[in-house]
This record gives structure tokens, sequence and C-alpha cells, in this order.
């Protein structure tokens, strides 16, 4: 099995040309619908439980029955009258003979010649029974998993490049996506892991590992302590790396050449959201501590010094002035440290700190802001 079985919403394969961050999709080149359609049969439900219930160019759905229970307590209730004036109405939901798991992919070409795929899972209580069928929910699960592995199989994505599955309530590798950190540390399919950072992997649900560690943020590290099947154990490193698109496996599986070769890793960099680390994180603190407005007050927003030439002094600020609102919230409501914390974000930011200031007997509005590029 490639891949377990992952549930979605409804979403789209977008154009790799669209932001990988921005979105959680794919469009694949040089491969028709038929070709697709094996490698989502082969990743989406690999161990075969679900039914094929239709299959062509355009679209393929499959289904699985699963037990009521999973739905009953999505069903709308409706009111059922009491005959009785003393005893109120009662409320019952609407039973569920039985319900299934459905799976529907449409397949259309892009403007560009690829192949975009459509993508939807739900819920679907008394399938098939006139006038009782009704979809009770979108499983949005582990669409976001899912979606990052086909990225990083075809286009060359971000992921630390395993493929999971459960198995007696432990966690094991399914695959490993060649060119990522996991496998440049040596883990191969059938390892079995036994802790992510600090915290013993079995506890850990798949779908969660995907979100918090494998697919988030480009550049995130995590370690695993691993155990092969012959009980060797060891300990591996690994990141979010750049993984480059499966070419050769890409051809072994569908038999075609000239794959396109995806995303380079400065694309890849360019289009994720980076991860940050507690240090950077530090540091970027620390220099929100160094004045954008070039004011200084104290705790009772009393204005004790104005950095010559400084956005501040520009609006008009002077030394002696006491600070009454902030953008229409007063200082005493907002307290010292937020209202040092607003003018400094929205200064660096390049919007307008608007500063109603007591200067005497009088009332004085400013208007605080960074000068437009160029200009000082």
């Amino acid at each position: 099995m490639l891949m377990k079985k992952f549930l979605v919403c409804t979403a789209v394969f977008l154009s790799v040309a669209a932001p990988a961050a921005a979105s959680e999709s794919i469009t694949v080149y040089g491969f028709d619908a038929a070709q697709l359609q094996t490698f989502i049969l082969a990743t989406y439900d690999g161990a075969g439980q679900m039914d094929v219930i239709e299959r062509n160019d355009a679209t393929m759905a499959m289904a699985k029955e699963i037990p009521a229970s999973r739905v009953e307590h999505l069903m709308p209730e409706y009111r059922v009258p009491s005959r009785d004036p003393l005893v109120p109405d009662r409320w019952e939901r609407e039973p569920v003979d039985f319900a299934e798991e459905r799976a529907t992919f449409n397949f259309r070409p892009s403007r560009d010649g690829g192949l975009t795929v459509r993508m939807r899972a739900d819920l679907v209580a008394n399938p098939g029974m006139w006038r009782r069928e009704r979809t009770v929910s979108r499983d949005c699960g582990d669409f976001h998993a899912y979606v990052r592995y086909a990225q990083a199989f075809f286009t060359g994505g971000w992921g630390s490049g395993l493929d999971l599955e459960a198995r007696n309530g432990r966690m094991y590798v399914a695959d490993v996506l060649e060119g990522s950190s996991a496998w440049d540390a040596g883990i191969r399919a059938g390892d079995r892991i036994r802790i992510i950072n600090k915290t013993p992997a079995d506890s850990v649900a798949l779908d969660y590992f995907g979100r918090k560690y494998q697919w988030s943020d480009y550049g995130k590290p995590f370690t695993v302590e691993m155990e092969r099947p012959n009980g060797e154990r060891y300990h591996a490193e690994l990141s979010n790396d750049y993984i480059p698109a499966q070419t050769a496996r890409l051809e072994r599986l569908f038999g075609v050449s000239d794959v396109w070769p995806g995303w380079t890793r400065e694309e890849v960099e360019a289009s994720t959201r980076r991860w940050v680390s507690p240090e950077e994180k530090k540091a970027r603190e620390a220099a929100l501590a160094v004045s954008s407005s070039g004011m200084e007050f104290d705790d009772a927003g009393r204005v004790m010094s104005v950095a010559s030439g400084s956005p501040a002094e520009t609006a008009g600020v002077k030394p002696g002035d006491e600070i009454v609102e902030i953008n229409l919230v007063t200082f005493g409501d907002m307290g010292a440290a937020k209202a040092r914390e607003t003018i400094e974000k929205r200064v660096a930011g390049g919007l307008t700190a608007i500063l109603d200031l007591k200067r005497g007997g009088s009332t004085v509005t400013v208007r605080v802001k960074k000068p437009a590029s160029g200009k000082k």
C-alpha cells in the first residue's frame, strides 16, 4: 500500500503556478485520467476497502458501507407532537438504516495543458433510498496530508516524505519518498515509529502527525525514534524540506517518458510559509523594542522623549504630551504595554496611529505614520 486512505472535503488540485501555501491542490502534466485514477486508487484507497461504483474519463466514484452510528448524531431532528396537552412535544432524529462513505473525483483539462482533479468525500445516510438519502457530512479529515503527499509526489513539494499506516495500534511507515529527509535519514517502508519529539507515537493520531509535523511549515524540524522489522532501533532527525518530483516512480507506475520535473527548490521555498525557530521569534520580539515611531512614554502615557526626525516628531508629538486615546481606544482601557505594541506595530507596518494628546489645557490629535518609501 502506497498511502493510507484519506477523507477529503470539496477541493481542487489547483495549478502548480499557484502558491503552495495558499491552497491544498495540484494540477499534473503528461498524464491522462486513467493514469491519475491508477495513482488515486493506489494512494487514496491502497487497501482496496472501497468499491468503485463509477469510473469513466470524467469521473471516478468509490464507496464503502460504514456503521450507522457514525452518522446518527448528524441526522436532522423533527418534532413529534404530543396528544396530551400536559406532555410536551418530543424531538427525534431521522432514522438511519445504513450509511456509506463516498469519495468522488472529477477530472478536467486545465487551460495550460494539465489535468485538474476535483475531489470530494461525503458521509451519506440511507444511500439509494428515495427521499431518505441524505449527505450528512463532508469529512475534511486528512485531506491536507493527502494533497501534500500528492503534491510532493508529482511536483516536488515539501514535507518529511513519510507515508504512514496504523497496525494494531502502532504507527508504521508504509512508504518513503525518494529525496526526502526521511529517505536521506535511512527510514524505509516497514519501519515502526516509536517516539516523536519525546511523545510516544502510539498516542499520536496519523492525521495529527501529518498536520503537526511532516506536512506543516516548510523547514520545521522534528526527531523520531525508529525500529526496523528486525528489532534494530535508531534515531532520525527530520525536517520538512524540498522533495523532488518522483520522476522515476512515475515512469515505472505509468510507463510514460518525459515526465514533467516539477518545481525547483527555489520555487517551493518562494511559495510556502516558512517555519520560524524559537530563537528567531525572540529576535523578532526584541526588534519590536526598537521604536518605529521614535517616541517613548511612561506607564501613565506621558511622552518622555521624541527622537529627532522620527515619525512622531514629524506628526507633532512633543515631550510632556499625555496620551489620551489611540485609534479611538482610551489609553486607560488599553494599558501602557498594549499601547506601545499597538503604536509600534502600526507604524512599522505602514499604518497610521491616531493619537489624541492632552497638551496643556487642550487636546491635540496627531497622526503618526512612517514616511512613504523614498521620503524622509
